[in-house]
């Protein structure tokens, strides 16, 4: 979740941070804009769920 996407992709691309420096490089699969932080917090969290890591599987099959 950020305000900034480019920048915030650059910094896990510069291995800027632990967990994203062992899995590199990141692209961005989709880019979504959210009214209120909260959704935008609830929709990251879901995705770190086994379901969201399936609908993300999903979607990485179908660009591929």
């Amino acid at each position: 979740m950020t305000t900034d996407f480019p920048r915030r992709l650059k910094e896990h691309n510069l291995s800027k941070h632990g967990y994203t420096k062992l899995h590199q490089p990141w692209e961005a699969l989709e880019k979504k804009t959210f009214e209120t932080r909260a959704e935008a917090r609830a929709r990251e969290q879901y995705l770190k769920t086994a379901a969201g890591r399936r609908y993300i599987s999903k979607i990485y099959s179908e660009i591929v």
